[in-house]
């Protein structure tokens, strides 16, 4: 009897914990929308998860070749063939056009990150976001830029150096959305990556880097 109501004042207390909580929160989000504050986009956005339905997440029935589809694995790979074959190149291959020759005196022989790029991408991460398969939360990364910045500046020119790019690196959520139009055909879809922590950052920092460089090279 004493294990079982110590249980129940600590589950009492948890559910009126969760309570506060959740009260908490929807306070704090109608003083938001009530302070003048945010910007039409965020009172917009806030507004439509308060009263947007939820539960209704999932992709409405596509048609394809004259038939209606509403399996979720069909839809999907009707998804995944549609957006693929927008990527094939045309056969016979277009020619591709002549190069003007150019004099480079400055050759690209390596890229080294550093932390202070970094820690810079860290703490200007958006919050809000949704995560990656790696489940790792903009907010977690950027209350850490400082500690992250030297691992993860070790863990990326690892990879670079070595030109190994893992497979769990490569693994992404694809969320579609609806853009425009009737929603039976999927050109009317676009869809969102979300990546993983190392696959986004390395892609930025790589990016920022080489256009540094180039720009050093060409001008």
């Amino acid at each position: 009897m004493l294990h079982w109501s110590s249980f129940r004042n600590c589950r009492n207390d948890v559910i009126s914990a969760i309570r506060q909580s959740k009260n908490d929160y929807y306070d704090g989000i109608s003083k938001k929308l009530k302070s003048g504050k945010p910007s039409t986009k965020d009172w917009w956005s806030t507004l439509k998860y308060i009263i947007s339905d939820n539960e209704n997440k999932t992709i409405p029935p596509l048609q394809h070749d004259g038939l209606i589809f509403d399996d979720d694995t069909e839809k999907a790979n009707i998804l995944n063939n549609f957006f693929r074959d927008q990527t094939l190149l045309a056969d016979p291959p277009e020619p591709l056009p002549t190069a003007t020759p150019y004099d480079v005196t400055n050759t690209l022989e390596s890229i080294t990150l550093n932390e202070i790029e970094i820690q810079n991408i860290l703490s200007s991460l958006p919050l809000g976001k949704a995560s990656g398969p790696d489940d790792i939360n903009n907010r977690i990364l950027k209350e850490l830029n400082v500690e992250l910045a030297i691992p993860l500046r070790d863990l990326f020119n690892q990879s670079i150096d070595s030109g190994h790019f893992p497979d769990s690196w490569k693994d992404a959520h694809v969320c579609p959305i609806h853009k425009a139009g009737t929603r039976l055909f999927p050109r009317t879809i676009v869809l969102y990556l979300y990546l993983t922590l190392s696959a986004k950052f390395l892609r930025e920092l790589s990016s920022n880097t080489c256009t540094i460089i180039l720009e050093i090279i060409i001008y």
